[in-house]
């Protein structure tokens, strides 16, 4: 690990579509190539989950909806933090699924 804007540029990987900015900027450091993957792939299935949230509002299925995006709002904290600590570990949950394998 380099330094704290490498830190930081990791860490905004896992905020939305903040990820575009370490992606023009610093995708070509490792550390934050990686972050940026598995902000992408966050960013995907976040975005795929709240399509079906939109779908499906009432009933067991709603709340599952609901429980998942909590859940994958959870670890976009996670994977912010493991970035300010400048350690390259991969998501539960989002590791087992790679929609993006490379940038």
């Amino acid at each position: 690990m380099d330094n704290s804007q490498d830190k930081i540029m990791a860490a905004l990987s896992y905020f939305a579509l903040l990820v575009l900015v370490p992606f023009f900027v610093a995708k070509d450091k490792p550390f934050v190539k990686f972050h940026i993957i598995q902000g992408l792939n966050l960013l995907i299935i976040d975005t795929l989950v709240g399509i079906g949230a939109r779908f499906f509002r009432h009933g067991i299925i709603g709340m599952a909806f609901g429980l998942l995006g909590f859940v994958l709002g959870i670890l976009s904290l996670y994977g912010a933090y493991l970035a300010l600590t400048g350690k390259e570990q991969e998501l539960p949950i989002i590791s087992q699924i790679k929609l993006i394998t490379n940038i």
